[in-house]
């Protein structure tokens, strides 16, 4: 029958004996086939190893408890404790920006990130500049720094917004003169934005054309009579009247005169005032119109006394006009003929002198 060995307390190892009888105590126990203990229970392992102190030279295979925990020989090397089944840390190395000092219990650390684009390492935030959650990293949009004229930051979507609304940049052309050649352009390459090169052409004056004045042109005007001020400006173009006197105007120019060269003549040889020989000879003045003519011829009744008279007759406008006959019939009468003036309007003067 099958029995149960009880080996050291409580190591139970089933045996194929005829019986029995309580507890058995072996030395070593050499088994050829599987060892079979029962499955742990509420009230008992189907194993117990007793804490105690470990072996001074441990076989491979050996397996022994103590109060630190499990152990084991393997391989000619000890492994234990086996506690909370974590395993024992032997060494400790470091890559890239984690470094060791080495051995079981090393001192771990991690270099500071250098802001070339390929150190990594540790870094520190701002607090204001980044949200943190569940281990990402962003820009705080609502706190952090945007950026302005002198600050450096992220874009808001108010300015994106204005420079989005900007004019689109513009592509440079050539700004050159053209057809006239009067103009020097320095520096024209790249002058023009727009939609294509820029040609200023200067248009050459002319009789309906404001422009640039040609050589010859320049040549004909300054060949020019000087131009003409003063007096002379109202006949620097015109021809005057015909055998007119010319007189200043009310305006200080040049103008012909109702009188003319043969009146002129009539004083031609004067030595003296006119006026002061007509005072110093006797004289008779009438008025007359013309209904006083018969037949354009005035008769004039005098009392000079003489037929060598001088006669003289003006007309309303006070002006000197010259008869076309004068017949003296006596000492005391003359015939001034006017015919050839028409009839004659308003009232006119005859003086008849010595």
């Amino acid at each position: 029958m099958k029995k149960l060995l009880v080996l050291a307390g409580m190591l139970c190892i089933l045996l194929s004996v005829s019986s029995v009888a309580g507890a058995m105590d072996f030395g070593t126990i050499t088994a050829h086939g599987l060892v079979l203990t029962p499955a742990s229970v509420a009230g008992a392992a189907g194993l117990n190893l007793p804490a105690g102190t470990a072996p001074t030279s441990p076989n491979d295979g050996d397996i022994w408890t103590t109060t630190a925990g499990v152990y084991v020989r393997i391989n000619g090397a000890t492994i234990g404790p086996l506690t909370g089944g974590a395993g024992t840390i032997t060494a400790v190395t470091g890559t890239g920006a984690i470094s060791s000092t080495g051995g079981a219990t090393p001192e771990i650390s991690i270099a500071d990130a250098v802001d070339d684009g390929s150190t990594k390492g540790a870094a520190s935030f701002t607090a204001a500049d980044f949200d943190a959650t569940a281990g990402n990293i962003a820009i705080d949009y609502t706190n952090g720094q945007a950026a302005a004229t002198a600050a450096k930051g992220f874009l808001t979507a108010a300015d994106w917004n204005t420079f989005n609304g900007k004019q689109a940049a513009f592509s440079a052309y050539t700004l050159s003169e053209a057809t006239s050649s009067v103009l020097t352009i320095t520096n024209g390459e790249g002058a023009v934005v727009g939609a294509g090169d820029l040609t200023i052409a200067v248009k050459q004056a002319s009789t309906s054309v404001s422009g640039y004045l040609s050589d010859t042109d320049w040549d004909t005007f300054n060949d020019k009579q000087v131009l003409i001020t003063g007096a002379a400006t109202t006949i620097d173009t015109e021809d005057l009247d015909t055998s007119r006197a010319v007189v200043s105007s009310a305006a200080g120019k040049i103008e012909v005169a109702t009188t003319t060269a043969t009146e002129i003549g009539y004083v031609n040889g004067v030595t003296s005032s006119i006026q002061d020989q007509l005072d110093a000879t006797e004289s008779y003045f009438i008025t007359f119109t013309d209904g006083d003519l018969a037949a354009g011829v005035l008769t004039v009744e005098h009392d000079l006394g003489t037929q060598f008279c001088s006669v003289d007759v003006f007309n309303d406008s006070s002006k000197l006009c010259y008869p076309d006959d004068v017949t003296f019939s006596a000492d005391t009468n003359c015939a001034v003929d006017l015919s050839s003036y028409g009839t004659i309007s308003g009232t006119w003067g005859v003086r008849v002198a010595e």
